[in-house]
């Protein structure tokens, strides 16, 4: 049964970027489920309450950024495009789907 309202998409949702996957990505069915997660999440994050200080955040979000990135200067663009509410709700999906969290946060 169709809904009898269909709303027009919100000025985020008709901003975003369209989800892409790239041969490599299609090739592998669980790539596949962790790049479409981590994009999603980055839809979904303001369904998250707005973070408390850093310390809410999960500590294996910080051991993993740190291990991935280490004294690389890559951490900085990173969390630009990631904010706390990017990062809460990847552990929430994370747990939920039981998916490897440090290869959620990264795509690979």
């Amino acid at each position: 049964m169709l809904p009898s309202k269909v709303s027009a998409p919100s000025a985020e949702t008709a901003l975003s970027p369209p989800i892409t996957l790239d041969p490599i990505t299609c090739a592998d069915g669980s790539l596949i489920r962790l790049v479409l997660t981590h994009d999603l999440i980055h839809r979904w994050k303001n369904s998250v309450e707005p973070a408390a200080p850093a310390a809410a955040c999960p500590g294996w979000i910080t051991e993993t950024v740190q291990r991935l990135f280490g004294e690389s200067p890559g951490e900085d663009p990173w969390r630009r495009e990631h904010s706390e509410r990017f990062l809460l709700k990847a552990a929430l999906v994370a747990k939920i789907l039981q998916l490897p969290n440090d290869r959620l946060l990264t795509k690979n």
